[in-house]
C-alpha cells in the first residue's frame, strides 16, 4: 500500500480527516472556466508534487492541452468537471 500524506489523501479521496469536503479548486472561483493553469499551480492547488498532474492526466483521465511546444496547460473549467468525476466515483466506491 502506498504511503501518502495527508494532503495528497485529501486530492485523492475529496475529504478531509474530519469528513468534510475538500474542494482546492474554490480559490480560483473569481477565475472564467476558459482560464488556463500550469502543472505547478495545478499541483500547488491541491498540494501535490509537480509531476502529479502529469500523472493523473495519464492514468487518472486528467484532460489538458498540450502547447506546440509540448507543455502542458489545465483548463480551469476542465480541472473542475474533472475533479466532479473523481468526487462521483470516491462516493460510488465508498457506497
Amino acid at each position: 500500500m502506498r504511503r501518502l500524506c495527508q494532503h495528497a489523501i485529501m486530492a485523492e479521496t475529496g475529504t478531509d480527516d474530519t469528513g468534510g469536503r475538500f474542494t482546492p479548486l474554490t480559490q480560483f472561483d473569481h477565475l472564467p472556466d476558459t482560464h488556463m493553469l500550469t502543472p505547478a499551480e495545478v499541483a500547488a492547488a491541491y498540494r501535490v508534487h509537480a509531476k502529479t498532474p502529469a500523472t493523473w492526466n495519464r492514468y487518472r483521465g486528467l484532460p489538458a492541452t498540450t502547447t506546440p511546444g509540448g507543455r502542458r496547460l489545465y483548463s480551469l473549467g476542465d480541472l473542475r468537471r474533472w475533479e466532479a468525476e473523481q468526487q462521483r466515483l470516491a462516493d460510488e466506491r465508498g457506497a
